[in-house]
């Protein structure tokens, strides 16, 4: 074996009748120096019998694999002795003999033959036992039975890794058919992609997995190029969802924010605006007066008509006044409907004591000023008044309805509809208005007869103690 010291025996049998002496053996040949013999030389053969030489192969690694021949030459003389004569006998031998130098024992081989069996069994299986494959298993068994290890260990080594390759691109073709399909769906263009999956899926088909693996490569390659180069917006969104919906959260945030900040500017800003507008039309009353009582400029008319004017101006002026703070109060409040409506009932009362009292006790407000602000008031206070009860109502009926159908089910019990919509307020008619003065005492009680008086006198409260104050000129 190729790499290991060998041996075998080589028998020397003398033919003749006598003994053959001085026998010496040699050899030629391929690769001959490394053989050694033992013995080289035999003195002495007996008639008939045969001496072993004993032949060591020292085969070095570089060694070819195969059947080489080597000869050996033996040579000896016998002599054969009577009484009248000595006759000597020179006998020559030259002995053929093939030397097969393997690359591995036998038992090893056999087990590579069974591997590549194996290999057959694994494939045939899956559908993939053609091509390439096919040939180097038929290779194999050929070589196993010349005796040719070392091409049989080269056979099933290829077998082996076309074996690997094969189940490889197996899988590998259906995974980018499974990637390119996801990247086509989400809009991206991918023919040269297609095209080398198709030729790697052809090379596959006729048993050529080298080929076939080497077209996946570059398939893999061009997929990955042609992905990058190519913007998809589908996949954009898939990749970068959580980043985009956060973004869009925190745009949603800080528009609201902005809003929010612009909208109070501009409550803000058209109360100031309306402040300085009230003081203008003030002023433009207390010139009408001065024209028409002291200077005399005007006519009575042309006064009457002026005023009716700047009344209904600054009636609007601080309507929308008192609207814009109750918004600017409420502004960031989280309060209900119904709540925001009770705070602004008792914010637009306590503007109305704190109106009476800058007028009645200090005198603070002028007459037409206090006039067409308990006006303003009024109205709005009403108006919110009858929202308040609105809103009561139409809870108070949500909740029937529900009584109802809860009687529908369990069978009838409680007061009849009828006697129920009887005990509720009739819409847009507040349900306080029957007892407004009794149960609200910040309002006073000559309001509403001072709503529509025009110029007529205001007094105080019963028990104030004070005279009727007289109407005063700006």
């Amino acid at each position: 074996m190729r790499g290991k010291d060998s041996t075998f025996t080589l028998n020397i049998t003398n033919p003749l009748p006598d003994s053959l002496q001085n026998v010496s053996i040699s050899v030629s040949g391929y690769m001959y120096q490394y053989l050694q013999l033992s013995p080289s030389f035999i003195p002495e053969i007996p008639a008939g019998q045969a001496v072993p030489v004993r032949i060591t192969i020292n085969a070095p690694k570089y060694f070819t694999e195969g059947t080489f021949t080597l000869y050996f030459d033996i040579s000896g003389t016998a002599i054969a002795q009577t009484e009248d004569s000595i006759t000597t006998t020179s006998l020559k031998e030259e002995r053929k003999v093939d030397l097969l130098v393997l690359e591995m024992p036998r038992g090893d081989a056999a087990l590579l033959m069974q591997q590549a069996s194996s290999i057959k069994d694994e494939l045939e299986a899956l559908g993939t036992f053609k091509g390439q494959v096919a040939g180097l298993y038929e290779d194999a068994r050929l070589d196993y039975n010349a005796d040719k290890f070392g091409a049989l260990k080269q056979a099933v080594q290829k077998m082996s890794d076309l074996r690997a390759s094969a189940l490889d691109a197996s899988s590998r073709i259906i995974g980018l058919r499974a990637k390119l399909d996801a990247a086509e769906s989400e809009q991206f263009s991918l023919p040269q992609s297609n095209r080398l999956l198709i030729m790697a899926a052809a090379a596959f088909e006729r048993g050529d997995y080298e080929t076939a693996m080497a077209r996946l490569d570059e398939a893999d390659l061009t997929y990955s190029l042609e992905t990058a180069q190519t913007f998809s917006p589908v996949a954009f969104v898939k990749k970068f969802y959580p980043q985009i919906i956060a973004g869009l959260l925190l745009l949603a945030f800080a528009s609201a924010i902005i809003f929010m900040d612009v909208r109070y500017y501009m409550l803000k800003n058209e109360l100031s605006q309306l402040g300085k507008e009230e003081d203008i039309v003030l002023g433009l009353i207390k010139e009408a007066q001065d024209e028409y009582f002291e200077q005399g400029r005007l006519a009575t008319n042309e006064y009457t008509s002026s005023l009716e004017q700047y009344d209904s101006r600054l009636s609007k002026i601080v309507e929308r006044k008192v609207e814009l703070e109750t918004l600017i109060k409420n502004f960031a409040s989280l309060k209900s409907r119904d709540q925001k409506l009770l705070a602004e009932k008792a914010r637009l009362e306590e503007l109305v004591k704190e109106l009476q009292s800058d007028y009645l006790e200090k005198g603070k407000v002028e007459t037409r000023v206090y006039e067409n602000r308990i006006k303003s008031y009024t109205t709005r206070l009403s108006e919110v008044e009858e929202q308040i009860a609105l809103f009561e109502a139409e809870t108070q009926i949500r909740k029937q309805k529900g009584w109802l159908v809860l009687g529908s089910r369990q069978g009838p019990s409680g007061p009849s509809e009828a006697g129920q919509e009887s005990a509720q307020p009739q819409k847009g008619q507040p349900a306080q208005e029957q007892g407004q003065q009794e149960s609200n005492p910040s309002r006073p009680q000559g309001q509403s007869q001072q709503k529509g008086q025009g110029k007529e006198q205001a007094q105080k409260p019963d028990g104030a103690g004070k005279k009727p104050r007289q109407q005063r000129r700006f």
